[in-house]
């Protein structure tokens, strides 16, 4: 049984003096006493920065119960009500988290993924027999008949038999080819192509004109989850503050 008279209503920060103090009525009360599902492991990594806010935001408020069991039973109410809705929201925030600034302003993304795959075998094939013949005979013949006459008589000049001076020759030239020229051909050319090429491609378009008043509605319509998350337990505090100079028995 709390010895604190009934009619005084603890602010937080009472409950972690008391609780510091090592006092056991209060060491089991508190946020940091909550109990959570140990699947949600986005929600538990944020445990410690969710405690600093709870006691930032309500250190001197004072709870709305009777006894500190009840508002105890009601805190761990609502973390049971609200926890994997949180978990979820940290998930969500922490995939999309990159994107929302592209998100900013009006417009849209396109993007192209391409695989170009060239393989395969070219081939260039050469082939048969190239033959260059030369071939046959080529001849010449060269008759040659000179003479010389000295001698003033037509008629002993025209006697084919009596010449002052007489050559005759005769040459006879021939050539024969009988050469063959072959080529033969057998090559064959082949090219292979095995090259993979993965092209990604990104086209951003975004739309401007207004800029200015599409920030700043994503400005106002950006939530902190973390602020969010301790909002929810504001009903668990009375709204009421004490007036200065006030002194409340009990209070720190």
């Amino acid at each position: 049984m709390i010895s604190d008279p009934m009619w005084w209503i603890p602010r937080y920060v009472d409950i972690l003096t008391k609780k510091a103090e090592g006092d056991p009525d209060y060491a089991d009360i508190g946020f940091t006493e909550l109990e959570v599902d140990a699947a949600l492991t986005l929600l538990s990594a944020r445990f410690q920065t969710l405690n600093i806010r709870f006691e930032e935001r309500y250190a001197f408020r004072r709870i709305s119960a009777e006894t500190l069991e009840r508002w105890q039973v009601r805190l761990q109410n609502k973390m049971d009500e609200i926890a994997k809705r949180y978990e979820f929201a940290y998930g969500l925030m922490a995939e999309y988290e990159a994107e929302l600034p592209e998100d900013a302003l009006d417009g849209w993304k396109e993007t192209e993924t391409v695989d170009d795959d060239l393989s395969g075998t070219d081939s260039l094939g050469m082939t048969g027999t190239d033959t260059n013949v030369a071939s046959g005979t080529d001849s010449t013949d060269d008759d040659t008949t000179g003479r010389a006459i000295n001698t003033p008589d037509a008629a002993a000049n025209a006697d084919s038999s009596y010449a002052d001076a007489r050559e005759d020759s005769q040459r006879d030239i021939s050539t024969t080819y009988g050469r063959t020229d072959t080529r033969t051909l057998d090559r064959t050319n082949a090219t292979t192509y095995g090259k993979q090429r993965d092209l990604s491609r990104q086209i951003v378009h975004v739309i401007t004109g207004n800029a200015l008043e599409k920030l700043n509605a994503n400005i106002r319509t950006y939530q902190d989850i973390d602020t969010l998350f301790v909002s929810e337990f504001e009903n668990l505090f009375l709204n009421v503050f004490d007036y200065r100079g006030i002194a409340w028995e009990g209070s720190v």
